[in-house]
């Protein structure tokens, strides 16, 4: 049984014939793995927008408006091939599976029907992608926020110092920002590969607040919205950009 430290492996397979499905579910259940299935492309791709977790997705070449194909590209839009795998099943009529599959963004192909044993093997494969890329972003998050906090805190209790003296009457508010960055900051976990944008601006609503009291009339900003704030980012991805650019901004 391939496992995580933070929860069941999520498989969500797309346009499978109900035949197929119970093969599916017969030969990866005895793994352990949770199987969510679409019989559409468009259906499975609004689910997984709203952050329905996956860690493989199993799509079925021909499918009944949006093609296998296209449902792969999309993916490919907000997913690379480490961080979310796709495995893309073909009828055998067929010669140009390796082309379609490489073009579309798929990890790899199988030609119905299956074979028991090769389906494992390709779907344990493919999840073991999937953790070394989820291994990989732990271990960059982790050396991000080790080089992170230590100066920013720093420099935030050296804010918080100065304003003591000189507007004691606004030492609460900043106080209570800097708590609120305290919190958010160490409530990443390391092993959620992704979180809601939401949390990291809030994040960084924080951190400009604070830097504000230090830099006055030096720091101006103003945050615009081009996009709604119900998706998900790898933690920690927005915050460092606003800081460099606070810093390079006012040095």
């Amino acid at each position: 049984m391939e496992d995580r430290h933070y929860g069941q492996l999520q498989i969500i397979a797309v346009g499978v014939a109900p035949a197929q499905r119970r093969f599916l579910s017969d030969v990866l259940s005895e793994n352990g793995y949770g199987l969510t299935f679409f019989e559409e492309g468009e259906t499975a791709l609004e689910r997984m927008r709203k952050q329905q977790q996956a860690d493989l997705i199993i799509v079925e070449r021909e499918l009944p408006g949006m093609t296998g194909v296209e449902v792969c590209r999309r993916i490919r839009e907000w997913h690379t091939l480490l961080e979310l795998p796709i495995l893309l099943l073909a009828s055998p009529g067929s010669s140009d599976h390796a082309v379609a599959a490489g073009e579309a963004g798929a990890n790899d192909f199988m030609i119905l029907p299956a074979d028991a044993s090769e389906l494992r093997v390709r779907v344990r494969t493919l999840l073991r992608i999937k953790r070394s890329g989820d291994e990989r972003i732990r271990e960059e998050l982790g050396f991000m926020q080790a080089q992170l906090k230590p100066h920013f805190l720093f420099n935030a209790l050296n804010s918080i110092a100065a304003l003591s003296k000189f507007h004691p009457d606004e030492v609460t508010a900043l106080l209570a920002d800097f708590g609120h960055y305290l919190r958010e900051s160490f409530h990443f976990n390391l092993s959620e590969p992704l979180i809601p944008f939401e949390r990291e601006l809030r994040l960084v609503r924080s951190y400009l607040r604070i830097e504000k009291v230090r830099f006055a009339e030096r720091l101006t900003y103003d945050i615009e919205l081009d996009t709604e704030e119900h998706f998900r980012i790898p933690p920690l991805t927005v915050q460092p950009l606003v800081e460099n650019a606070v810093r390079h901004g006012i040095m």
